[in-house]
């Protein structure tokens, strides 16, 4: 008996795989929305495997042709004029005033302050921010006059006070290959 029914339950199987063999090879029969979606998936695979293929993987290889590209066209890749600033929030404005005056006397590395005030992973006293903005590029940085200095407070909604310190006005310039 056991062999028996070993036979019956792999003949049901058999039979089942079978059937469902059949109806995936009719899917697209029974269902064109199917086959016009799957046919679709194997155009944007191909798409994508033939992209990738004769332009990502070609241009990621031609530095050579990059630089030259480069090169003849550098004009077309050129920085307006930007400012070098820092933008410094404190969550505290009892401390405003001596991080401030701090601020008045540096002139670059502005992270020593979040070293310096934000001490043993304990609440942000404050906040720094870095970098060269173009116009546009910073609602903050462009709301101060654009000469170099440290601005005056402004006053946050949530109660603290941001100060924009510019090291630099930098002048339009082209941008650098990397």
């Amino acid at each position: 008996k056991t062999q028996a029914a070993t036979i019956d339950l792999l003949y049901k199987m058999f039979v089942e795989q079978s059937l469902l063999e059949i109806e995936e090879g009719r899917l697209g029969e029974k269902y064109p929305e199917f086959k016009r979606l799957l046919k679709e998936f194997r155009d944007g695979t191909l798409l994508f495997e033939l992209t990738e293929q004769k332009v990502w993987n070609k241009a990621l290889e031609d530095t050579v042709g990059l630089r030259e590209f480069y090169n003849g066209h550098k004009d077309n890749y050129k920085w307006k004029e930007r400012v070098d600033a820092a933008v410094v929030t404190i969550q505290d404005p009892s401390t405003a005033k001596k991080i401030a005056k701090m601020m008045k006397k540096m002139k670059s590395d502005f992270k020593t302050l979040e070293a310096t005030f934000n001490k043993n992973g304990a609440e942000k006293v404050l906040t720094v921010k870095e970098g060269k903005y173009e116009s546009g590029q910073n609602e903050i940085v462009d709301s101060v006059p654009q000469k170099v200095g440290l601005s005056d407070p402004i006053n946050n909604q949530d109660g603290s006070l941001t100060y924009v310190k510019i090291n630099k006005i930098l002048p339009p310039m082209n941008k650098e290959l990397k």
